[in-house]
Order: structure tokens, then C-alpha cells, then sequence
């Protein structure tokens, strides 16, 4: 039986990860479609951080992302559709995730590393370059199929 992730919303640094690093994060959106034209409610509150998620619900599983970046929240199941026949991004493989935090002995700086690696592409490297730009995102994570 396969889960269904469903993460919309603004892609950016935003989130903070105890130790004082923005981390690439999603500010969640409540109501969102799917790729299926169903919708979807998510019942979390506050920022996501990506390698956090997919650390806690997906590390190690065989899983499919499938995302759509936009210029505009996705609220209708029509936008999102026209948005996939412009094109959707989609990868298969098993997930490696976590974040790290490292300290510097001779600056004394303290920093945090984050890694999204599915099926041996980088996630977290794809996304990082939206996330600058103020882009909306609509990731739909399957595990196990």
C-alpha cells in the first residue's frame, strides 16, 4: 500500500533549525489539489524543512517526488493540471535525507548541512536555485510504489 505526501506551497529559506541556519523550507499552503484533481487538506502548521521531512517520513524508502514550481500558489486542480502539461519533475529511487550540523574548531562558526538525495539525484541541490527566486512549489511524495 503506498502513502501520498502532499507538500504546496512557498519554497524559500525561511525555515530555522534550532541551531540558527535557514534551512530550504516550504511555508505550507492548507488546501492544495493533487495530480489526481483531488484536494487536499494539510492539517500541519508552520514551516517545513524539506531534509527534515523527508528525513522523519521517507529516509530509506523507495519513493516517487513528482513537483511543479510556479510563479503563483496552485489552488485549482485545473491550474495545476495546465501547470503539468508544461512541465513536471519526477524521480524515483530511494531516499537518503538528514541534516547535519557541523562546527568549525578554528572560526568557531556553527552551520548546518542538508542532504535530499532520491534514486542519486540531488533534491535539495534542484530546488535550492527556486528558492531564491520566490517560487511556489507543488510536490506530490509517493512511498513504496
Amino acid at each position: 500500500m503506498s502513502k501520498l505526501h502532499v507538500l504546496n506551497g512557498k519554497l524559500g529559506w525561511d525555515g530555522r533549525d534550532g541551531e540558527g541556519d535557514c534551512l530550504l523550507s516550504i511555508t505550507p499552503i492548507v488546501k492544495a489539489p493533487t495530480f489526481a484533481g483531488e484536494s487536499y487538506v494539510d492539517a500541519s502548521v508552520g514551516i517545513i524543512t524539506l531534509a527534515s521531512f523527508f528525513k522523519q517520513h521517507v529516509n530509506c524508502h523507495f519513493v516517487t517526488v513528482r513537483y511543479i514550481l510556479s510563479s503563483q500558489h496552485i489552488t485549482d486542480p485545473n491550474d495545476l493540471l495546465m501547470l503539468v502539461s508544461e512541465g513536471m519533475h519526477s524521480i524515483r529511487g530511494q531516499v537518503e535525507a538528514g541534516v547535519f550540523h557541523r562546527y568549525s574548531d578554528y572560526t568557531g562558526y556553527l552551520w548546518s548541512d542538508e542532504t535530499m538525495i532520491v534514486g542519486g539525484h540531488d533534491l535539495h541541490k534542484e530546488l535550492s536555485e527556486y528558492a531564491h527566486q520566490g517560487n511556489y512549489i507543488h510536490m506530490e511524495i509517493t512511498v513504496g510504489e
